[in-house]
């Protein structure tokens, strides 16, 4: 018996459904996100000269004594109505004097710490909320953290906002602001990788608070010069000591959505509460995702995304 062989299908030309979601989708699931070679060569270049200036200042002790963080303003007393705390030229000037830096490097950092950085992080914090445009982002606060070769100096478990805002009486009625920790180096396990404890996991850690945040804990983040970790500062995170015989380079740099005070009432910051020249889309992002994510809420398989740009 001979059956009638059917006629194939001709191929289909919808389009494949994508379960590719965008570093916005992630960010608002975990409360972090790496975006790959986010920085431009002269960036990288502008921030590599300012650490090494700042780190040649200091002992390898003086800078493990430190907590590894290289203050560009710690010689730049401020008192609490220094304009250079709300505004970006008054902080920008007595910034480079504290540097030296010439005007090419000057103009370079500019854009990226008042326009580049804070755009994707404005982004990120509008999608949080499901805002239906970028909210306002302040410039909050910086530094540079350099672990010295074979300096065995691990940062242990901890939140940003739980060391940064002690000093804060309203603490619990401030909104979650964000990390942006630029890699200056490649980051591998041997040198100090960062780890997460994502949001979307259980809130409750129980007893064993550290056992229960290494269990959830990602992978070391693994990292090339160039590449930006954006982190909520409720975000659980640590990272491993360096172990190479070279220094492990970042700068650290964190945008908030208010003005972050002691008190209510404060008119003062607590740290710097500068506006930020942002984009309304942060190109660095779209290019990589796409459509609005606010529809597809989905757990997100990876935390790491190219550049859009």
């Amino acid at each position: 018996m001979t059956t009638k062989r059917s006629r194939p299908s001709p191929p289909s030309t919808a389009p494949a459904p994508t379960s590719v979601l965008s570093p916005l989708d992630t960010f608002a699931t975990r409360g972090w996100v790496c975006i790959r070679n986010l920085l431009s060569p002269s960036e990288l270049r502008v921030l590599r000269d300012e650490c090494d200036v700042l780190y040649a200042r200091k002992s390898v002790e003086d800078i493990v004594a430190q907590g590894c963080v290289l203050d560009v303003m710690a010689q730049c007393p401020m008192r609490d109505s220094d304009s250079a705390r709300v505004n970006s030229k008054c902080y920008l000037t007595a910034r480079a004097k504290q540097l030296k830096s010439i005007a090419d490097d000057h103009q370079v950092f500019t854009s990226l710490l008042f326009e580049k950085l804070p755009t994707v992080a404005g982004q990120l914090l509008a999608d949080c909320t499901e805002a239906e445009t970028p909210t306002e982002v302040f410039f909050f606060n910086e530094h540079y953290v350099v672990k010295p070769p074979k300096s065995h100096v691990e940062f242990r478990w901890h939140r940003d906002d739980d060391e940064q805002l002690a000093m804060s009486v309203h603490r619990e009625t401030i909104v979650p602001y964000v990390s942006a920790w630029c890699a200056l180096d490649d980051v591998t396990e041997a040198n100090g990788a960062l780890q997460f404890v994502s949001l979307d996991g259980p809130s409750e850690l129980g007893n064993d608070k550290v056992e229960n945040l290494q269990r959830r804990a990602s992978e070391p983040v693994t990292a090339k010069a160039g590449d930006v970790l954006f982190f909520l500062s409720n975000v659980w995170h640590c990272s491993s000591s360096n172990e190479s015989d070279a220094p492990r380079r970042a700068f650290y740099a964190q945008y908030s959505r208010e003005r972050i005070t002691a008190r209510p009432t404060d008119a003062v910051p607590l740290s710097f509460a500068i506006p930020c020249n942002t984009r309304t889309v942060a190109p660095w992002l779209t290019a990589t995702g796409g459509g609005d994510s606010r529809s597809r809420r989905k757990k997100p398989k990876s935390a790491v995304y190219e550049s859009g740009e």
